[in-house]
């Protein structure tokens, strides 16, 4: 039985916007300000799919707004598995940030693509400073 809040506590953005990915290659999300959080979660979905795998290639953290010193996340700040492929229609992997930089990102692997699948991600931020989230 749901019996406490959590809405209150969560904040949600889009950390890569929908699209039809039918490349190969990798694709940067958007870039996630962690400000007044404590934890940051990536979901990354796969929706209608007709072929070609799907993963996280890598997050990126840094301290510019604009991620101009963007450096690769040391598995160490990871939490869950980075190499899980997402390759079937309706499915979903999520990946958590414990680093130590204010800003941070997705960054999307697709391969063996022709046709494509609908992707898409989000930030889930938790334990914020000050509640209610925002």
């Amino acid at each position: 039985m749901a019996s406490r809040d959590m809405l209150t506590r969560l904040a949600f953005r889009n950390a890569y916007d929908a699209a039809t990915v039918s490349d190969d290659g990798n694709t940067n999300g958007a870039i996630i300000d962690t400000q007044d959080y404590e934890s940051v979660t990536f979901i990354l979905r796969v929706g209608a799919r007709t072929d070609g795998d799907y993963s996280f290639n890598k997050l990126e953290h840094g301290d510019a707004s604009n991620l101009s010193d963007a450096a690769d996340v040391p598995d160490g700040f990871i939490l869950g598995d980075m190499d899980a492929v997402v390759d079937e229609a309706n499915s979903m992997h999520a990946v958590g940030y414990v680093g130590t930089k204010r800003y941070v990102r997705m960054v999307v692997n697709a391969a063996e693509t022709t046709s494509g699948a609908h992707v898409s991600g989000v930030a889930v931020l938790g334990h914020a400073r000050h509640a209610p989230a925002s």
